[in-house]
């Protein structure tokens, strides 16, 4: 398109073509009318599995600060037992534990000082269980994802290929040729796919294969990227990476002096700074949305019950405290044996 310019066939172009260095030597441009760049669509992963619902409902933050406390909790309990009955650290631990699964103390110590101690905990310990269980009903029949990547650096040190159509386009040797650590690398992942005039998009589907595949990031301009794959129906299954790179602003390109483009200009300024070019764009991305995505009402209710998956990780840890229970039975069955044989 801008050879055809160049050459004098054509007297402007109006596409996808950012301002850059370069061209600016060749062509005259218009005023900007939108800024963008290019971005990166990569496959959503699989969830996480289901057994490990037993600790989203809180962070990993939260599971250790309950760890600290209740060591904490247990040794000041402990170090008060010592004032009246002295307690060994095991019997204390046991005793703040049981609080946390619900389980209340064979016998209140008689101290008061004990009984104000122990109501302070019971009440923590009563808002922690709650606030655990009711997250827990929400997590259960919700699937957790990985981290999704929101950054070029993070794409950058993940196993990730990159993937783009090879129709000229500056963004391959600019990043072959970057001195950014992250760009660079990505250069180096970078595996370009030939053009296809025989199908719909070009040989854009050959990228979207290896997205969806799980093996490649599809490296591409942002607006057109997220059209693809919402007019190939695969923006239920992918995501698109917040931060974009090399981005530029957008405009019409003439033949070098061009005497008119002024009108260009006025008309493109005052349809910017009035707002019209974003609403225009809003309307559109919102119309592609629309025709591609499935009403609510066609694809039934979203409530479903609780299945045998959602609850892994509740059996899992019941298996576990059987096997646990077990496993002290039979050391408890085997001192008791060994020690009536040692008093015969």
């Amino acid at each position: 398109m801008l050879g055809h310019v160049w050459r004098g066939e054509k007297d402007l172009t109006i596409n996808y073509l950012t301002i850059t260095e370069e061209r600016n030597k060749y062509f005259d441009f218009s005023f900007p009318y939108h800024n963008e760049g290019y971005g990166y669509s990569i496959a959503i992963p699989p969830p996480l599995p289901r057994w490990r619902s037993l600790v989203y409902s809180f962070t990993a933050l939260v599971w250790a600060v309950m760890g600290g406390v209740l060591v904490l909790v247990a040794l000041v309990f402990c170090a008060l037992t010592h004032l009246h009955n002295p307690l060994s650290f095991s019997q204390c631990f046991s005793s703040i534990l049981q609080s946390l699964m619900n389980q209340g103390m064979s016998q209140v110590p008689q101290e008061w000082s004990l009984r104000m101690f122990l109501g302070g905990w019971w009440i923590t310990a009563y808002v922690l269980v709650i606030s655990y269980t009711c997250n827990l009903i929400a997590v259960l029949t919700v699937p957790v994802y990985p981290t999704r990547i929101t950054t070029i650096q993070q794409l950058a040190h993940t196993y990730y290929r990159s993937c783009m159509l090879d129709y000229g386009e500056f963004v391959p040797e600019a990043l072959a040729t970057s001195t950014h650590p992250a760009l660079s690398a990505l250069g180096a992942k970078l595996d370009l796919m030939p053009v296809d005039g025989t199908r719909e998009f070009g040989g854009q589907e050959g990228c979207v294969g290896l997205v969806l595949e799980g093996t490649h990031a599809h490296v591409e301009s942002f607006s057109f990227l997220k059209l693809l794959y919402f007019l190939l129906g695969h923006k239920d299954v992918v995501y698109f990476v917040k931060e974009q790179i090399y981005q530029a602003n957008l405009a019409f390109f003439f033949r070098r002096n061009t005497p008119w483009k002024y009108k260009f200009d006025q008309g493109i300024q005052s349809l910017v700074e009035s707002g019209l070019v974003h609403k225009w764009y809003d309307d559109i991305m919102s119309d592609i949305k629309k025709i591609t995505t499935t009403s609510e009402e066609d694809s039934g209710p979203s409530e479903q019950p609780l299945s045998l998956g959602h609850l892994q990780g509740p059996f899992l840890l019941h298996l576990v405290g059987l096997l646990s229970s077990l496993t002290v039975f039979l050391v408890e069955y085997c001192t008791f044996n060994q020690a009536g044989a040692s008093t015969q």
